[in-house]
């Protein structure tokens, strides 16, 4: 799904978010979440995005869990999850090579029953 804002020369696409690889049988999927330029950032709108993927996955694909991997490195991330209500699950030690260093990827995710429906 494109992450579209309205500005006055009409809608822009910043991003994309979408469910990936849904277990229909134990009924989770994995979250990803992009938004482009640095410009766009720290907006809300990768949150409102969030809030309303949540609200799809869990009411209309009725979907017990739902979980992202992020990279340590990425603290502003970490914090939007946490926000979005994502906790973390666990850690996939040294699981990336970046700059120079292996880096750990975090395994956050959202269960339905402590999923909170936000209006956006």
């Amino acid at each position: 799904m494109v992450i579209e804002i309205n500005q006055p020369e009409g809608w822009k696409p910043i991003g994309n978010i979408g469910l990936h690889e849904i277990d229909w049988i134990n009924r989770h999927t994995e979250l990803g979440i992009f938004i482009g330029e640095k410009q766009h950032w720290n907006q809300g709108y990768g949150r409102d995005a969030i809030r309303l993927v949540l609200r799809y996955g869990f009411q209309s694909l009725n979907l017990n869990r739902i979980y992202l991997r992020v990279f340590e490195t990425n603290p502003r991330g970490i914090h939007s999850y946490e926000n979005a209500g994502f906790k973390l699950e666990g850690r996939l030690r040294e699981d990336i090579f970046l700059n120079g260093k292996y880096r750990d990827t975090l395994i956050m995710s959202v269960l339905r029953s402590e999923w909170q429906d936000v209006e956006v």
